[in-house]
C-alpha cells in the first residue's frame, strides 16, 4: 500500500485500479459496498465514472451500502434524507441486481444478497436495522433455474456470508 495512512477515497481507489491492471486479469469481480450510502445521487455517479474507465471488464454485485432504501422523506437533527432505493440506482448505473455469465468451464452467478423489500432495507442514510443479507423468493427461483441450465462448475459470488446471522423481514 503506497498510500499507507492516506484515507482519500479517490487516491485509494485509483491505487486499487492500478493494482488490478498490473496483474492483467481477464476480468475482475467486485462484491459490493462500492457506495457509502449517504448521497446516492453523487456516489453512484462517481463510482460509475471511476469503474467505467478501469481498463478491465468488471462484474459487480450490490452490498448493503449499495442497496439501502428510505421509504419516506425524513429529517433528523437538521439532516434530510429523501425517499430513495439504492437498488434502483444500482439498476440504473450497473444493470441487473443479479445475473450470470459463462467463462470457459465456469458458470458465474452474481447473487444479490442485499435483496429484500425496500421496507426491510429501510433506514436513515446508513443507519438501518437490517444491514444483513436477504434473498427474495423470485431470486431464489432464478438461482435454481439458472443452476439447472448451467454448464460447468457454478461459481456464485455475493456480498454477504450466506451462512451468517439473519434477521427476517419485519414487513
Amino acid at each position: 500500500n503506497y498510500n499507507a495512512g492516506n484515507y482519500n477515497v479517490q487516491t485509494l481507489l485509483q491505487q486499487a485500479i492500478q493494482e488490478i491492471r498490473a496483474i492483467n486479469p481477464t476480468f475482475a469481480i467486485l462484491c459490493g459496498d462500492l457506495m457509502f450510502g449517504m448521497d446516492y445521487d453523487n456516489e453512484y455517479e462517481g463510482v460509475w465514472n471511476t469503474w467505467k474507465n478501469a481498463g478491465v471488464p468488471i462484474f459487480m454485485v450490490p452490498g448493503n451500502h449499495d442497496g439501502y432504501a428510505c421509504i419516506q422523506d425524513r429529517t433528523f437533527l437538521g439532516i434530510t434524507s429523501s425517499k430513495h432505493d439504492g437498488l434502483d440506482y444500482w439498476r440504473r448505473y450497473f444493470g441487473p441486481n443479479y445475473y450470470s455469465f459463462q467463462f470457459g468451464g465456469l458458470h458465474f452467478q452474481a447473487v444479490n444478497s442485499m435483496d429484500g423489500t425496500p421496507e426491510r432495507r429501510d433506514g436513515f442514510l446508513i443507519v438501518t436495522e437490517n444491514y444483513g443479507g436477504d434473498l427474495l423468493p423470485e431470486q431464489m427461483e432464478w438461482i435454481t433455474a439458472d443452476m439447472a441450465g448451467a454448464t460447468g462448475t457454478v461459481v456464485p459470488y455475493m456480498h454477504h456470508n450466506p451462512t451468517g446471522g439473519y434477521k427476517p423481514n419485519a414487513v
